[in-house]
């Protein structure tokens, strides 16, 4: 007989139930199990959720937030409800009879839908799912686009009674048949005899200020590392300025480099240039992309002949910008050293990071939205032309994020890569432009389907969730309405999510101001009460944390004043610095929230690049809290250490190194649970809680040396 499978080790129980609290079924401790394995899969799925369609950054797994909100709102007295919430961790779509029994298990348990709560929404998966789940569900964001992009995936489609995959497609279809018709005049290699070209190659020639020669800034000069037919530009002197050509090397070619830690180094006399202003540079085309008559792509060198003359492109976005009513916009890019470059070098507004030809595509592609609303609002419903035209709005997305002056070509499988995936936007040197119209990288059409794929995977709601712009820190909710709150807030500086945003929402707006007016009046999504630690926003790396703890506790202390005494509070959250949990310390032991379990959830994807590059971490935790009028209790340092070594010896890191967790992650695993110990004191003898997490820091690296905690300060 083949061995009886282990039950999991729960986690780890840190405070009992306060006496009006009413257990859940995630007090069992095992949500790691029920929601990770799931949480996981639906990473690496495409075109298959919701989250395709927007785009929004750190967003859950709706699978994973699925068992979270089950699991924070049933008993646990079914003895299905483990079994169905497992089932519910596993599907990667949003509607399911699994969901639909759920649904009706809680409403078995509650006089009437019990009411859940997100704070801070993001991109919508803890509402949607709480709505797919049959409760009524509220979420709060203070960013006019992230509230957009909720309202899109859940209040319009509502309102319109549905979306209906085919009428979406129809309508996309004659959105891009539009744009394909009016784009034609820009790009004269569509219908090349050679074949159309998918992409342009780009980078940027200067002046050395020491010789005055002429030479390019080039950092990513490979245009295929395919094993077998590898192509790389070369770039050389000539008579008067610097030529280029491409080669087929060997995949160990190793690419002569300019770029110093002080700047561009000029070849011919060997003197450090500094560092280049992009207004000064001219911008060059190097190489063209076609489809390859096997597998792959062809590359050859650019000219400008293939490109439409500056005075058609010029005319054209004047008379566009005129049929819109706009101009183009003119709010800045933040000069943020080591998080957004493009400013440090002189591209300074949100309508630079784009050549004149994607700008002008990307204007036409607005039109083509604003058109096909007015024309649907003829035939169709009002509700109906919001809900298409907000959907299809995510090719505006599409178009931003991979085809500006700061999308990168990906080599190794020749494909063009996102600019905007977060935490930061670096300045690119070398840059590829598509053609969105053609069956290329990145198109459009592609684009098309996914969005279709995942308004597929929108649930039908009995409520559809209320989306609202409001600050976490002011709820506009009176006093105990809550069963639960489940919420994601922004982890300390991990991302920025405002300037991230106004690279979207500046170009954006101009399609949201026809189906939200009231989110389109705003020159930037950056709000004051934004949970983030910036030193950029607050001076100094000191006023930042502080920040920080002062407004995440104000979050904490209304979460629980619009929570039901019986109702808890999962808040996810998770960093790899002292700082940061340092601060989400300081928050909860000033709240009335008792931290009574921590959960892990692994639900990232372990390959994504900026993963492999930082060794950043893959998990994220669920705090699970309580409302408690008791003051927190009066603990020593050495009477939590010796909690906390308890914890440790139990036997719960060491069963999630068995279930495959890496030890990093395990580690982070082991780590929140001191840190929630901490969290639960009240403060009083312990001093310097810097000192406690590195007490905490050091038992867990004992049992698990992998695990290391960084001692950065906010960005």
């Amino acid at each position: 007989m083949p061995p009886k499978k282990k039950s999991p080790v729960p986690c780890p129980n840190l405070h009992p139930l306060p006496d009006k609290a009413q257990p859940r079924l995630i007090d069992k401790g095992i949500l790691h199990c029920l929601a990770s394995q799931g949480g996981a899969r639906e990473r690496y799925g495409k075109g298959k959720t919701p989250h395709t369609i927007h785009v929004w950054w750190a967003r859950r797994p709706f699978s994973a937030m699925r068992t979270l909100v089950f699991a924070s709102l049933d008993s646990g007295e079914s003895p299905k409800a483990l079994s169905l919430a497992s089932e519910l961790g596993r599907l990667p779509v949003s509607e399911s009879k699994d969901a639909k029994a759920a649904a009706k298990m809680l409403s078995r348990q509650y006089a009437e839908p019990p009411r859940v709560l997100d704070m801070f929404g993001g991109g919508g998966a803890i509402a949607l799912e709480a709505g797919n789940l049959g409760c009524r569900a509220f979420s709060l964001d203070s960013n006019p686009l992230a509230v957009f992009i909720q309202k899109s995936l859940m209040e319009f489609i509502q309102e319109a009674g549905g979306c209906p995959p085919d009428l979406l497609k129809e309508s996309g279809r004659r959105v891009l048949e539009r744009l394909e018709r009016e784009t034609a005049p820009l790009f004269p290699m569509r219908n090349s005899q050679k074949g159309p070209v998918l992409a342009y190659f780009y980078t940027y020639e200067t002046a050395c200020p020491h010789c005055g020669w002429k030479f390019f800034l080039s950092r990513r000069p490979w245009l295929s590392r395919k094993k077998g037919r590898e192509a790389c530009l070369e770039f050389h002197p000539g008579e008067d300025h610097a030529n280029w050509k491409i080669i087929h090397p060997s995949r160990d070619h190793k690419p002569t480099s300019l770029w110093r830690k002080t700047g561009a180094v000029c070849p011919v006399c060997g003197k450090v240039c500094g560092s280049p202003v992009f207004s000064q540079c001219r911008e060059v085309l190097t190489s063209l992309c076609r489809r390859g008559n096997g597998k792959g792509k062809d590359f050859e060198a650019g000219s400008p002949k293939v490109l439409a003359e500056p005075a058609l492109i010029e005319k054209m976005e004047s008379a566009v910008l005129a049929y819109l009513g706009q101009e183009l916009p003119k709010t800045k890019i933040p000069k943020w050293s080591g998080i957004f470059n493009p400013a440090i070098y002189g591209m300074d507004s949100h309508a630079d990071f784009l050549n004149p030809r994607q700008r002008l595509v990307l204007l036409l592609l607005i039109k083509s939205l604003r058109t096909e609303y007015d024309a649907l609002v003829q035939s169709r419903p009002e509700a109906v032309a919001r809900s298409m035209v907000g959907l299809l709005s995510g090719l505006v997305d599409q178009l931003i994020d991979w085809n500006s002056r700061l999308s990168m070509w990906i080599p190794q499988n020749e494909q063009a890569g996102r600019a905007f995936c977060g935490p930061g936007v670096p300045m690119i040197w070398d840059y590829v432009e598509i053609d969105p119209l053609l069956n290329g990288p990145a198109n459009l059409w592609k684009k098309l389907d996914r969005i279709v794929e995942g308004a597929k995977a929108i649930p039908t709601f009995s409520m559809a969730p209320d989306v609202r712009l409001a600050a976490a820190q002011n709820l506009p909710f009176g006093d105990g309405i809550f069963d639960a709150i489940v919420t994601d807030p922004p982890y300390y500086d991990n991302i920025f999510y405002s300037p991230l945003a106004d690279f979207f929402y500046s170009w954006k707006k101009m399609v949201i101001s026809a189906l939200s007016s009231e989110l389109a009046g705003f020159d930037s999504t950056e709000s004051p009460r934004e949970l983030v630690a910036s030193v950029r926003r607050h001076n100094s790396k000191l006023g930042a944390h502080e920040s920080y703890c002062r407004e995440l506790t104000q979050a904490l202390c209304e979460g629980a004043r619009v929570l039901k005494d019986s109702g808890l509070m999962s808040l996810i959250y998770s960093h790899s610095s002292l700082n940061g949990w340092d601060a989400l310390v300081k928050a909860f032991r000033a709240s009335p929230l008792l931290i009574t379990s921590v959960q892990p959830l692994c639900i990232e994807r372990k390959a994504r690049p900026r993963g492999l590059a930082s060794g950043a971490v893959n998990t994220c935790l669920v705090l699970v809290a309580r409302k408690s009028s008791k003051p927190k209790p009066v603990q020593s340092p050495s009477e939590l250490a010796a909690r906390f070594e308890d914890i440790a010896g139990c036997g719960f890191a060491r069963d999630l190194l068995s279930q495959g967790w890496p030890e990093e992650d395990a580690g982070l695993a082991l780590f929140s649970q001191g840190a929630a110990l901490l969290a639960n004191s009240s403060g009083e003898l312990i001093g310097n809680d810097h000192e406690v997490l590195a007490l905490i820091e050091s038992v867990v690296a004992s049992v698990l040396p992998a695990f290391k905690i960084s001692r950065r300060r906010s960005l």
